[in-house]
Order: C-alpha cells, then structure tokens, then sequence
C-alpha cells in the first residue's frame, strides 16, 4: 500500500484537470483490482497508507461533486465532461471498496 501513489489533489478548473485526476483515478483503480485473498497483514506504514488513500479518495470525490455542479450550472453542460466526471466517481466507488476489502482482509489475520 505504501509503494502505490496516492491520488493528486486537484482543485477542477478546466477540462484538462477533470482529465489529469480521471487518468490518476484510473491508474489507482487497476493497481488495486487484483484479488485481495492470500495477503498478509498490513504493517503500520502499509496501514498509514491504506489510510492516506481513503483521505484521498474523499479529496478526489469532493473535487468531482464541485466540478459536477459548475458543469450543471453551465447553460449548455458538456456532454463528455459530464460523463467523464460521473465514470471517475464510480471508480472512486471501486477504489474505496477494494481499499476496505484489503482493510477487512487484514483485519481478519
């Protein structure tokens, strides 16, 4: 958990920056959806960094919500940064789950 790069923390001006944190989200979502089974417990830092990327799940959530309702408040929103905003939202969902799955699976040692 440590050696996996945490999410950036980015304040969504523009369309490049939806992009920058969708590419960072889909990096994070394919390092962790491997099967969680067979792990050993985490050690201290590896928990600490378990941790730090739940923190940043929530960063990178909170951007995505504001990023959402400027798009909304738009006369004419756009179409694929609406979309691409909703995609990254779900693969925050996957990104949590597979965090708290590691999280229950070494709990359980």
């Amino acid at each position: 958990m440590d050696k996996i790069e945490l999410l950036p923390v980015i304040i969504i001006i523009d369309e490049e920056d939806i992009d920058e944190l969708v590419e960072a989200i889909s990096r994070l979502e394919t390092e962790l959806a491997y099967p969680v089974h067979n792990l050993a417990p985490l050690s201290s830092s590896e928990r600490k960094a378990l941790e730090k990327h739940l923190e940043a799940n929530g960063y990178a959530f909170a951007s995505l919500l504001d990023a959402q309702a400027e798009e909304e408040k738009k006369v004419r929103p756009d179409p694929t940064n609406t979309r691409k905003i909703k995609v990254a939202m779900d693969k925050l969902g996957n990104i949590e789950r597979y965090l708290e799955r590691i999280r229950t699976s070494s709990d359980s040692y």
